[in-house]
């Protein structure tokens, strides 16, 4: 942990300043984001402490703005230093966002990120769910797809994927409507046990149990009232907003 707050002695890539300085970080953020990231792309850190490590930074990052949204409209009034122009429920976290900067901040989220590593063996994919699933084998499914009407990964943490892969991604077609969740279904009937997240904003629950039932006709489903974005989502929209858990099987 300690390296990564380390200054380089040799030239290294200066994006998070260059590129998201004050829209997204201030300038004392980014320069540590930037140096982090240099020491991840070293030898320095061999798998798996590159992927910790990866873990530890974008858990800092995600710190700095409310609600963990790198697209906070307040950002670059905040880090500009013109906090009339933040909203009053904002102004504390981005005030507070600068004991970020002290290492025992880093220690914290290390324990975090080190309490995730568990014993026995596991298997991380990248790529498209319709054509892994299929080839998967086990007793339990556990779809969590993006949320169809809701904010998009692709845009909500392009931040992300900017500094840390060098690329922006499209849309996923599941952010856009329901249709691919027929297709989900189907691309894991082998599974015996299905356990489904989901929220209300493109479907009530009985129409996601609609969906469900032609593959699995024993269904448990629970909705779940909780508080989404509480400082930007209205005071009317706030109580309508629920979250689905189902469990189906055949």
């Amino acid at each position: 942990m300690a390296l990564l707050l380390r200054e380089p002695d040799v030239d290294y890539a200066h994006i998070a300043e260059e590129r998201y300085v004050p829209s997204v970080f201030s300038h004392e953020h980014a320069r540590l984001i930037n140096r982090a990231l240099h020491w991840i792309h070293s030898d320095y850190f061999p798998e798996p402490k590159r992927s910790l490590a990866s873990l530890l930074v974008i858990k800092w990052m995600l710190r700095i703005q409310p609600m963990s949204m790198l697209r906070g409209t307040d950002g670059r009034a905040a880090f500009s230093g013109d906090y009339d122009l933040v909203s009053p429920r904002r102004v504390g976290h981005y005030v507070h966002s600068l004991d970020l900067l002290q290492p025992a901040a880093w220690w914290r989220l290390a324990q975090e990120a080190n309490r995730g590593v568990l014993p026995s063996r596991g298997e991380a994919h990248k790529e498209d769910a319709l054509a892994l699933l299929p080839r998967l084998r086990g007793d339990v499914v556990y779809l969590d797809p993006p949320y169809p009407g809701t904010t998009s990964y692709e845009r909500e943490y392009a931040v992300l994927d900017d500094l840390l892969e060098g690329e922006r991604f499209e849309v996923s077609g599941f952010s856009r409507s329901v249709d691919l969740l027929k297709e989900l279904f189907r691309a894991c009937q082998h599974i015996p046990v299905w356990l489904v997240s989901l929220n209300n904003t493109a479907l009530n629950l009985e129409e996601l149990q609609d969906l469900i039932r032609p593959h699995r006709p024993n269904i448990n489903a629970v909705q779940v009232h909780y508080r989404h974005l509480a400082s930007i989502a209205s005071e009317k929209k706030m109580p309508r907003t629920k979250e689905f858990i189902v469990v189906a099987t055949k």
